[in-house]
């Protein structure tokens, strides 16, 4: 079973369990215990956003891929692997962030009353 962590450029970032290897890109990262039933949980929660082309709905799938990227860095071992990681994140994080800032203004700061 495969998902999709991340789309950059027109380019899927697939994570693929074989042989209870974890593979990222193709490439085998050094990440621990994790299982097929986690990545039908992790797809099943892709699954669940909707399809479109709105920014929002891109953006939610990204905070989503995000998500696993955290559980999965919590389990990786080495610098590179961690690196690797982290540098995913950090572009999903960024996305995230540009339609938040971009498309919607937050209106939780503080106002001064007279």
């Amino acid at each position: 079973m495969q998902i999709c962590l991340a789309s950059f450029d027109d380019h899927e970032i697939m994570l693929e369990l074989r042989a209870g290897l974890v593979y990222i890109d193709g490439e085998v990262q050094p990440i621990k215990h994790v299982t097929e039933e986690e990545i039908r949980d992790f797809a099943t929660k892709l699954e669940a956003v909707p399809q479109g082309s709105d920014p929002g709905l891109s953006a939610l799938l990204d905070a989503k891929r995000a998500e696993i990227l955290v559980s999965l860095l919590g389990r990786a071992v080495g610098e590179e692997c961690i690196d690797f990681l982290t540098t995913l994140l950090d572009r999903l994080h960024f996305n995230v962030r540009h339609y938040l800032d971009e498309d919607h203004s937050c209106e939780c700061h503080h106002h001064e009353h007279a």
